[in-house]
């Protein structure tokens, strides 16, 4: 049997196991929408409403799959441009590139290679739910819950739990400093006026495309040596979407 109710999914199956799918975020919206703050409060309250309404006990749900992140409002750049330009998320193992993913939205979106317990996924939320400002939108899913019980989350219960809220901000802030984005405020003429090899520099990224499409695994040295090399020279010529991005307060 299978029943909807503000944005929550439930099935029951012949052997009496029940499942839930949906997104806590809308429901505790009525099931309009998600592009307010949500925090461990509105947490409380919606787990204990599943608990009063269909007897669901937060204690003894275990987590499946989990998508957390975070609307960001304050940062030095505006959501489209920082989308636009997101490169690679260069976390362990292979670097994974950002791609564009078409949707029925207005809404950027942008997401890597599906990896193997979790991805990663950035998109304007303000575009998104057709709301004014600037809200950039970065969340992580996972796909095992092997990667949430290393975050020591194992049940609906645990997502309440300050501690372990911390280690989910912690996270993102991990994920997010991994991230690789192309500097478009790097002093263009002050390369030029180095002469044409410097002027090549300024293609490095391009490069780094090439390297992870044309081969990631062999490629993975060669890749952090013009990673490098890219880093140095948008330091050098007055880059500043690097440092910042590291200064963002996800």
């Amino acid at each position: 049997m299978t029943a909807e109710y503000k944005n929550l999914d439930f099935e029951i199956l012949k052997n009496g196991a029940v499942y839930l799918k949906g997104a806590l975020h809308v429901f505790w919206n009525d099931g309009i929408h998600n592009y307010n703050d949500f925090g461990i409060e509105g947490l409380k309250t919606v787990l204990k409403e599943l608990e009063t309404k269909f007897g669901i006990i937060p204690e003894k749900t275990k987590i499946r799959h989990l998508e957390f992140g975070v609307n960001l409002q304050d940062l030095p750049y505006d959501s489209p441009t920082i989308l636009r330009n997101l490169m690679f998320h260069n976390g362990k193992g292979k670097p994974h590139e950002y791609r564009y993913i078409i949707q029925r939205t207005p809404s950027e979106y942008k997401t890597i290679e599906k990896r193997v317990t979790f991805s990663v996924k950035c998109y304007d939320k303000a575009k998104h739910k057709g709301q004014k400002g600037n809200i950039f939108r970065f969340e992580c899913k996972s796909h095992k819950s092997v990667y949430l019980n290393e975050l020591g989350i194992t049940f609906l219960s645990d997502l309440i739990n300050p501690d372990a809220v911390k280690r989910l901000g912690d996270r993102l802030v991990q994920l997010w400093r991994e991230t690789v984005i192309r500097d478009w405020t790097i002093n263009k003429d002050s390369i030029r006026k180095e002469g044409p090899k410097q002027s090549k520099g300024l293609a490095k990224h391009k490069l780094l495309v090439r390297i992870i499409r044309r081969n990631q695994r062999q490629g993975r040295n060669k890749f952090s040596r013009e990673l490098n090399k890219y880093k140095q020279l948008v330091k050098k010529n007055m880059g500043n979407v690097h440092p910042d991005n590291r200064r963002c307060n996800v």
